[in-house]
């Protein structure tokens, strides 16, 4: 069956004679809703349906406030739908789109598609059901956003954001509190490491838990781990063939040396660092693989383990005492940057390393000040040509700051919240933005059930 699509102002129906349903796609600021106003102001906007392969299946623009049609398309195949805002000078100042999805199948006669300013947060409709200090993330399904762990109140709870409906989803009880959250290669599943929600500090294990089946399957240490209390609380990087990794020597709690190998078939292995660290920075580059740095003032500053290796290389670098930063790679060969962190006290220097350096090796110091402030737990996501998101905490006031890193590391833009929070956790999202969940509010301590999300610009 063919219908044809309409926008009305800021709202598309999809409509057939001979069919009496009709589904609104309704573009929707969620709690911005002065982005199109917002200087400079958007001009025109234009509302795309794309096909699996990004070719443009319909388009049509218009001023914001006015008449869309954007004409007629089988309802039966994927699509996407985007839209677009630009400025007076044609500069794209909004954009949003929604996942891909066959509009027929929606359960709802309502697709919301948010849209927000781009280089900045912006919150979209509703918001979580509960909150979580620190949580742990995770996208199911390509598409729900996942956050349960940390501190507070039902730290074992799950608590989902569905980005079909940008509205909660119900979430059970877990059968761990999350310090760490794997998800499967299928993206169906995750393995949760942590305690037991009714003995919080008794030991660590592991869970595999099934969205699509239900099942629940506890597993055992594998050979050459003693428990999972040396790797749960571990940052998860994502390497190559659906293989995963949780790095204990990421974590501030206590020093490790094990990394946790999890392969597509859900099988798991330990890898061991030839030094234990504390608070090390951790990411993965095609070439040299897992790259772990820093977070020991005894031993090789940086050491690599190969995709298929079972023995991390050390790389002669000076010994690394920086805790807490985060290791991105600059889209250059073996190059990763470093972002964040304390040196004694003090932040630390914003540096480069070439990850398969194998002698005389020194890191390229290219901001002494760093990120401006002594700043801890950090992750960073490349966001572009020479272009880094550092989401951090502040190791005096525990507020959740982000920073850009642009120009290749030598200067830094802050980006603030739409609501500051302590405790946020990020996430990347389908969508390509970078989502910020849970967190309290500064002084009051107020549960912060909003979600954040960055678009790149």
């Amino acid at each position: 069956m063919r219908r044809r699509l309409f926008a009305l102002a800021l709202s598309v129906l999809v409509s057939c004679s001979s069919d009496p349903r009709a589904i609104a796609i309704e573009v929707t600021l969620g709690h911005e809703d002065g982005a199109f106003g917002a200087a400079p102001p958007v001009t025109s906007v234009v509302v795309r349906a794309l096909a699996a392969n990004d070719a443009i299946v319909a388009s049509t623009t218009s001023e914001p406030g006015g008449t869309f049609d954007l004409g007629e398309f089988p309802l039966t195949e994927l699509v996407t739908i985007e839209v677009e805002g630009r400025d007076a000078l044609g500069e794209r100042r909004v954009h949003g789109r929604s996942l891909s999805l066959v509009l027929g199948e929606l359960a709802s006669d309502l697709l919301p598609v948010f849209a927000q300013r781009l280089g900045e947060f912006a919150r979209p409709p509703s918001e979580l059901e509960r909150t979580h200090f620190r949580g742990s993330t995770a996208v199911l399904g390509e598409r729900y956003l996942l956050v349960t762990g940390g501190e507070g109140e039902e730290p074992a709870r799950a608590t989902f954001y569905d980005l079909v409906s940008l509205g909660p989803a119900s979430g059970g009880t877990l059968p761990r509190v999350a310090e760490s959250l794997l998800p499967a290669a299928s993206g169906a599943a995750v393995l949760v490491l942590g305690p037991k929600p009714d003995a919080p500090d008794g030991p660590r294990g592991a869970t595999w838990l099934d969205f699509e089946s239900g099942y629940v399957t506890d597993v055992n240490p594998p050979e050459g781990l003693a428990s999972f209390d040396e790797v749960a609380g571990g940052a998860v990087v994502a390497g190559a063939n659906g293989v995963s990794y949780v790095v204990g020597a990421t974590r501030s709690s206590a020093p490790s040396s094990a990394v946790l190998v999890v392969a597509a078939d859900r099988t798991l292995s330990v890898a061991r660092l030839v030094t234990e660290r504390r608070a090390a920075a951790a990411s993965w580059l095609a070439g040299p693989g897992l790259i772990v740095a820093g977070g020991s003032s005894a031993g090789a500053g940086v050491e690599t383990l190969a995709p298929a290796g079972t023995a991390f290389a050390t790389r002669p670098y000076p010994p690394d005492a920086v805790s807490g930063a985060a290791a991105v790679p600059t889209g250059n060969a073996d190059e990763v940057l470093l972002v964040g962190g304390v040196d004694v006290g003090s932040p630390a220097a914003t540096r480069r390393l070439a990850a398969n350096c194998t002698s005389k090796c020194e890191p390229t110091i290219l901001e002494p000040g760093g990120l401006g402030l002594p700043l801890v737990r950090c992750s960073a996501y490349g966001v572009g040509p020479g272009s880094v998101l550092a989401v951090c905490e502040d190791a005096v006031t525990r507020e959740s700051r982000v920073s850009r890193v642009k120009d290749g590391g030598v200067s830094v833009e802050d980006i603030p919240l739409r609501e500051p929070r302590l405790g946020a956790t990020p996430l990347p999202t389908p969508l390509g933005t970078l989502a910020l969940l849970g967190g309290v509010a500064p002084g009051s301590g107020a549960a912060v059930k909003t979600i954040e999300l960055w678009a790149p610009p």
